[in-house]
């Protein structure tokens, strides 16, 4: 055992890369919500990057240590506190046994992620040790973790010798009304040229039934006609879809596997931190990019996180 839930939050879960190869039986990846913020966690404590971790959201849980370890807090900005004392985002931070990690408001963002040196240990199941949304959670991974659990913490590093943190340049660009950049999805003729010609003008809102399944957008592209008579496609984490009401349904995380609706776009896998950090009525707009410029900047922040996990090895003992 390494930590104790004292209080539980609005949605604490165990998140790790994700559920690999079984898409063909409709169980989807999972993971986290914002891969970016999870990546760059693990990076800064010594993980590999598909290690497990806490995915939380605020109102946020309060824990507390019980191994010497090495941990940063990553995402969504909740006020995170170490025993009452402002802990700093987004760098590795020695934490003591018996110390207790509190979160004191919300000041941005939806999700928030701590990563602790070693990985957290949790039963796993077809390789993720990630919930998986269609199982009760006394038949797999908990879906939600609640005041009491414990959960076990690998071996790793336990001190910080010196100082590192994740550049600017290299967190996700978060924004309260960002500009998501897009590919044009297998069915995007299907809008008219009305709605073609003004799509990167137009503003949507993240609306109140959004959750790790999809975001749902207000902002109306018109009726979907082609969605009656469409067979089910495969679809996955940031399809685009437009239901016949015309408001674009962004699949997130635990999305389905195949989906009746157009796929009108994809959202890059770099901005998609963007878009899961955003609360219900937000703003965002889009932006059409072609393959090559999404290629080029899924390879720059693979770049950034080895030049990351360099620094990193260096100041972790």
């Amino acid at each position: 055992m390494a930590i104790t839930i004292i209080k539980s939050g609005l949605l604490d879960s165990v998140r790790d890369a994700g559920r690999i190869g079984y898409r063909c039986i409709g169980i989807s990846p999972g993971g986290p919500m914002d891969s970016s913020a999870f990546l760059i966690a693990n990076t800064l404590v010594g993980n590999q990057p598909e290690m497990a971790a806490l995915e939380i959201s605020f109102p946020a849980p309060q824990l507390e240590f019980s191994k010497e370890s090495v941990i940063t807090v990553c995402g969504g900005d909740f006020s995170p506190e170490i025993n009452g004392t402002s802990l700093s985002m987004w760098s590795p931070k020695p934490i003591h046994r018996g110390d207790i990690l509190s979160f004191k408001g919300l000041r941005s963002g939806r999700f928030a992620y701590i990563a602790i040196s070693g990985g957290i240990r949790s039963e796993s199941i077809l390789g993720s040790a990630g919930a998986i949304p269609a199982l009760p959670s006394n038949e797999g991974p908990a879906a939600r973790l609640g005041k009491g659990d414990r959960l076990e913490v690998g071996d790793g590093f336990t001190d910080v010798i010196g100082s590192v943190s994740a550049a600017i340049s290299i967190r996700p660009h978060y924004s309260s009304a960002p500009t998501l950049r897009m590919l044009k999805g297998p069915e995007w003729q299907i809008l008219d040229a009305g709605s073609t010609e003004s799509f990167e003008e137009m503003d949507f809102c993240v609306t109140n039934t959004s959750d790790r399944m999809g975001y749902r957008l207000s902002g109306s592209l018109g009726r979907a006609s082609a969605s009656d008579h469409m067979l089910s496609s495969p679809v996955t984490f940031g399809t685009v879809q437009l239901p016949p009401d015309g408001n674009p349904i962004v699949l997130m995380a635990d999305h389905q596997t195949t989906g009746g609706y157009p796929r009108i776009g994809a959202v890059l896998m770099t901005d998609l931190p963007l878009l899961a950090q955003l609360q219900p009525r937000m703003k965002l707009g889009f932006k059409i990019v072609d393959e090559y410029h999404a290629r080029e900047l899924l390879e720059e922040r693979n770049k950034d996180l080895k030049m990351l996990s360099m620094a990193c090895k260096s100041v972790l003992r």
